[in-house]
């Protein structure tokens, strides 16, 4: 039995139901959705939502890479060992960063007249919400043993997965749940995000022209326009060549990320 077989998809629901996700047991959980609006101009979010699903996507794609039949033996543990902790890392971050801006787009669906979106968005948001949770507690294990090579070179096959099998089968889903997500936010962004007027004002009320980053959070949210004009979507593409993942902590505290701007 090789790794890839020990890494196999039809493991991984079971990997789901059975690895315990509660706050308590992780430093690192990732917080209950709230009510949170996100005030985004419409053109920068559909942006936003396609380059942080592409990074997602990119970055599991990377941790991916390694994962071969003997990827687990001492010799290629030794010789990748590094860039596999930093790629783990990756996708632990660009998944925290989408979830956050995908919470703001589930608390924009919430002040539709149908609720019905809101809904399917939110089980998608829940179930990304509980892998990054097991991503988090299995990468956090990952570090308490500092990613010693007595513990992660396995030269026999196992009957149980470890921390860094269930880090990669959980990813793997992460995959089709965060398209999923960023299609729904994609396909209705017209319905959650208003064209011009929350740019226009943050740079009314900041002086500030440069607000590709900003997020407009002091007024209230304004009643979503009932003339709809045809939904503008972003293609999903694979940007593995030109696309930087972004360094975001979730526990810095600096106030410099985009994603704190938000209207609690």
């Amino acid at each position: 039995t090789d790794g890839i077989n020990r890494l196999s998809i039809s493991s991984t629901s079971s990997t789901r139901s059975n690895m315990s996700i509660s706050s308590s047991s992780s430093k690192e959980s990732f917080p209950a959705c709230q009510d949170r609006r996100l005030l985004l101009d419409l053109d920068r979010a559909i942006e936003k939502n396609s380059l942080l699903q592409q990074a997602e996507e990119v970055s599991i794609s990377e941790l991916l890479v390694f994962v071969k039949p003997d990827w687990r033996s001492k010799d290629f543990m030794e010789k990748h060992i590094n860039e596999i902790h930093a790629t783990v890392d990756k996708v632990r971050q660009s998944l925290a960063e989408f979830l956050d801006f995908s919470k703001g787009a589930v608390a924009n669906a919430s002040y539709l007249p149908d609720l019905t979106l809101h809904n399917k968005m939110k089980k998608q948001l829940q179930r990304l919400s509980d892998s990054y949770q097991i991503l988090a507690q299995t990468s956090q294990a990952l570090d308490t043993c500092s990613w010693s090579l007595n513990v992660l070179v396995v030269n026999k096959p196992q009957s149980k997965c470890d921390d860094l099998d269930r880090f990669v089968m959980v990813a793997k889903t992460v995959l089709d749940d965060a398209k999923g997500l960023a299609s729904s936010i994609s396909a209705n962004a017209e319905l959650l995000f208003q064209r011009g007027s929350c740019m226009s004002h943050l740079e009314r009320t900041t002086g500030n022209s440069n607000t590709d980053k900003l997020i407009y959070n002091s007024p209230p949210f304004q009643t979503i326009r009932e003339e709809r004009t045809p939904v503008q979507t972003t293609p999903v593409s694979s940007l593995a060549n030109t696309i930087t993942i972004p360094n975001f902590n979730i526990s810095d505290s600096s106030g410099k990320s985009w994603m704190e701007d938000y209207d609690y």
